[in-house]
């Protein structure tokens, strides 16, 4: 089973945490057994975690995150008719479906109400019940037409709801869309 994608960043941001923090107090205090709470480190230090959002969700999303939004529009809208490849957090690739990939990559790229139902339609295809599948293609095409903090957040929501309610092996569809969701995290 896969783990929602917010408990999936919020452990990497631990990590991201600790490690830096220890690294950073290693290197500052030239000790092999400084822990997080030394050095000034860490989510109570001086030094943020890289691509870990601080604070409330407002504002826009580091320009890496905007550009992977982008990227992943661009990857899934072009996709050939042997559809696109996705890693599965189970292991292995995934192939999305060209026209599951298009629809996908119209919703990124700001398609509006027409490519956010076209999406709803895919998701309801594959499991996902009407309300969070609307609901994940509405929280993507705001993500696509605005890459913002709350913008993401609301997408990361909808995705682990759509996850949820949906059916116990996720989809190619939502596997694309969390490919997307986590590249916008970085």
């Amino acid at each position: 089973m896969i783990r929602s994608l917010t408990q999936q960043i919020v452990r990497l941001a631990i990590i991201a945490t600790l490690t830096g923090a220890v690294a950073e107090a290693q290197g500052g205090a030239g000790s092999d057994f400084t822990g997080p709470g030394g050095g000034g480190g860490g989510a109570g230090g001086a030094i943020a975690p890289i691509g870990v959002p601080i604070g409330p969700p407002v504002g826009p999303i580091a320009p890496t995150g905007a550009a992977a939004i982008s990227g992943a529009a661009s990857t899934f809208g072009g996709a050939g008719s042997g559809g696109v490849s996705v890693s599965n957090p189970a292991g292995g690739t995934v192939t999305v479906p060209a026209a599951t990939a298009r629809a996908i990559g119209a919703v990124l790229s700001g398609g509006g109400a027409p490519a956010a139902q076209a999406l709803q339609n895919v998701l309801v295809a594959d499991g996902v019940p009407s309300g969070a599948a609307g609901a994940l293609a509405n929280a993507l095409a705001a993500l696509g037409s605005n890459p913002s903090r709350a913008n993401l957040v609301a997408a990361i929501e909808a995705f682990n709801a759509a996850i949820d309610a949906g059916p116990s092996t996720p989809s190619p569809a939502m596997l694309a869309i969390r490919f997307a969701i986590a590249s916008a995290s970085r």
